[in-house]
């Protein structure tokens, strides 16, 4: 990988982690089923992020383990936000009608944050290294 790709991968670490700290201290509901997996992610964003930018020898190997943790975390979040969505969609009739902002804001952070960045974070780390053994 590149020296300038590594330090985008860096930076988009240090962003993201804080995007999703903001993110995690917009929602009114505080609750450590919510807040801990997210200062967990942020942490290992923000480790992994340093790690890449001041180029330690650990850092492509945490810059893997924490892209294949968001993409986890963003696939669950994204499950559970359907699943809520349809289960309160039959329960009260009319939450699309007040709910879809939730809806629209959560799957519009996640999409990209939590699936898209870290597959091409991926993606360019197998094309790196396609001639070694992973």
């Amino acid at each position: 990988m590149s020296r300038l790709a590594r330090r985008w991968f860096g930076v988009g670490n240090l962003v993201i982690a804080c995007i999703f700290v903001a993110a995690d201290f917009a929602i009114p509901l505080k609750s450590p089923w919510l807040d801990a997996p997210v200062a967990a992610v942020a942490l290992l964003l923000w480790v992994s992020g340093l790690g890449v930018i001041f180029r330690q020898t650990w850092a492509p190997a945490l810059l893997r383990a924490s892209a294949k943790v968001l993409l986890s975390f963003g696939l669950l979040a994204v499950a559970l936000l359907a699943i809520t969505s349809a289960f309160l969609f039959g329960v009260h009739g009319h939450f699309l009608r007040d709910g879809v902002e939730l809806v629209v804001v959560g799957f519009g952070l996640l999409l990209p944050y939590a699936m898209a960045y870290p597959m091409v974070v991926l993606a360019s780390l197998n094309s790196a290294h396609s001639g070694q053994r992973l």
